[in-house]
């Protein structure tokens, strides 16, 4: 189950069927919904936010209701993105473009993968109450004016020798 359903996909695509013939299955959404929600969660994992698997850990995890209706948001525009990149491969390859004609499919698939990019870069750390790198501190960064000593670290060894 990912961040968002079927028909929040498809509803970006206008006068598009799910299920006729030549056109994506309601199986196959699913399926990208599900693999792209995967990849988003996983990045998200690797910055030491865990919002469940379906936005459910949310609640859980100490923020404001606004934070939560925004992250939950977020969520669901950022597999929205993703699974409309895969709707749109697919039907593109049943179509023939025009010299020059830009790619819709190509364009939502590089503003898909900038935002997995924006993910591990830490872009949207603070969303989710954790605060991002770009303010001082995230994951293995240190806070800002900390000391050694504040982490408990004995750097005195050494110091000041004379080579």
């Amino acid at each position: 189950m990912g961040f968002c359903v079927l028909a929040d996909v498809t509803a970006r695509v206008p006068r598009f069927t799910v299920d006729l013939p030549n056109n994506p299955s309601t199986a196959q959404i699913g399926q990208w919904i599900d693999n792209r929600a995967s990849e988003i969660y996983a990045r998200l994992l690797n910055r030491g936010i865990d919002p469940g698997w379906d936005g459910s850990k949310l609640n859980s995890m100490g923020l404001t209701a606004d934070q939560i209706a925004a992250g939950t948001a977020w969520l669901r525009e950022a597999n929205i993105k993703g699974a409309l990149a895969d709707v749109l491969n697919s039907l593109q390859s049943s179509i023939t473009l025009q010299a020059g004609e830009v790619s819709e499919a190509s364009r939502a698939m590089r503003e898909y993968q900038q935002l997995l990019s924006e993910i591990a870069k830490g872009f949207y750390d603070a969303l989710f109450g954790n605060p991002s790198r770009l303010k001082g501190y995230s994951g293995g960064d240190t806070v800002v004016g900390a000391k050694p000593s504040d982490s408990g670290l004995n750097i005195a060894f050494g110091k000041a020798n004379n080579y």
